[in-house]
């Protein structure tokens, strides 16, 4: 079957998924057997096992095609490179993704081709990426791995063509500037002394002078927080809040998402003040056990859709587990879908890739 495929094949996108508790000489035999035409690789992800990552040398100067890398590691153990030298050459390639996850394994890559990257690594490794990768347009800054201090004083990275980021750290602000940034994603723990999100957002986004459109939160938004952006910057039309699974227990989560959506409620649509009358769409994801109010949530929809001067034209409720909205809720979401709110609703691992996809996370079929 896999040699009909590659015969017919006029290119070739490559999933291969190495496990360590599995007969690694199978796992070997199919790499091998792919590798002879890595000529016609457009895509490669790989789960790298201890045996596997050896063998990715050999695609030094055969993948002429390759255009998409994802490369992860299927566990601690299998981490044996010291670094991944072959993709630099690789002349095709515009997006990247590397996760080590367990220790940091430098890889080079032809940055000033790359369009898109993803990768979590000290905060010295992407500096040298960035400066380097002049056409960018998308890129996740994933600190990991670092036990050195943030830098007081770095010569700011220029990224003009950069068009959406995240960052895991706010601290990331603090070094660069996008003229052309539209949409931004970050973590941000409202508890940790070391992520001031207003202040280090404010200086990036007055040195970058951007035209924002789309901001998602993902941690410990409170309503002060999330208000001052949107007040502060009035171009923001789409807001997402991504309550995360780790960082606070679940009942302040729960508390501070319904704060925030009562906050979002207009109490009298045909007389009161809009709260950000400019967001087109308003989307909040659950990561963890969702005890979200769902009729609170669906009040505020009511209200924004029926309010003077409102522009809400879609929303997005993704859950993850827990509870979902009872029968009558659920009646209320469908009839504001048949005026004609464009709603998304999704549970379980679909709403999680939802969520990931507001981030920037790849997204591979």
């Amino acid at each position: 079957m896999l040699d009909t495929q590659i015969v017919r094949a006029r290119n070739l996108k490559i999933h291969l998924h190495g496990s360590e508790q599995f007969d690694s000489r199978l796992q070997i035999a199919i790499f091998q057997r792919l590798a002879e035409c890595s000529f016609l690789w457009e895509e490669l992800s790989i789960s790298l096992t201890s045996d596997l990552g050896p063998l990715l040398a050999t695609l030094r100067d055969r993948v002429p095609l390759l255009r998409r890398l994802w490369v992860f590691w299927n566990s601690a153990e299998s981490q044996g490179e010291e670094s991944i030298d072959c993709f630099d050459t690789a002349c095709g390639l515009v997006d990247a993704t590397i996760y080590s996850q367990y220790r940091f394994i430098p890889i080079h890559l032809p940055a000033h081709q790359l369009t898109r990257y993803d990768i979590d690594g000290p905060w010295a490794a992407h500096r040298s990426i960035l400066k380097a990768a002049p056409n960018l347009v998308e890129a996740r800054i994933s600190i990991n791995f670092d036990e050195e201090a943030w830098p007081e004083q770095e010569a700011i990275l220029d990224l003009s063509r950069l068009r959406r980021l995240y960052v895991s750290h706010t601290n990331i602000f603090n070094y660069l500037r996008t003229p052309a940034l539209q949409e931004l994603a970050c973590n941000f723990w409202r508890d940790d002394p070391n992520q001031l999100l207003l202040p280090d957002l404010d200086r990036f986004l007055i040195r970058s002078a951007c035209n924002l459109r789309r901001v998602c939160l993902r941690g410990s938004p409170d309503v002060p927080t999330s208000s001052e952006i949107l007040q502060k910057y009035p171009s923001v039309t789409e807001l997402m809040i991504i309550t995360p699974s780790i960082g606070l227990d679940l009942a302040t989560l729960c508390k501070e998402t319904n704060a925030l959506i009562s906050h979002l409620t207009i109490p009298n649509p045909t007389g009161s003040a809009t709260v950000s009358p400019q967001l087109s769409a308003i989307n909040f994801g659950c990561e963890t056990e969702s005890y979200m109010d769902y009729d609170l949530y669906l009040k505020m929809l009511e209200s924004r859709w029926r309010a003077e001067g409102c522009a809400l034209k879609s929303a997005a409720l993704l859950t993850e587990s827990g509870p979902g909205p009872n029968p009558a809720t659920l009646d209320g979401f469908a009839s504001l879908r048949k005026d004609g709110l464009d709603l998304l609703m999704l549970h379980g691992q679909e709403g999680g890739d939802v969520m990931g996809a507001w981030m920037y996370a790849p997204q591979w079929t």
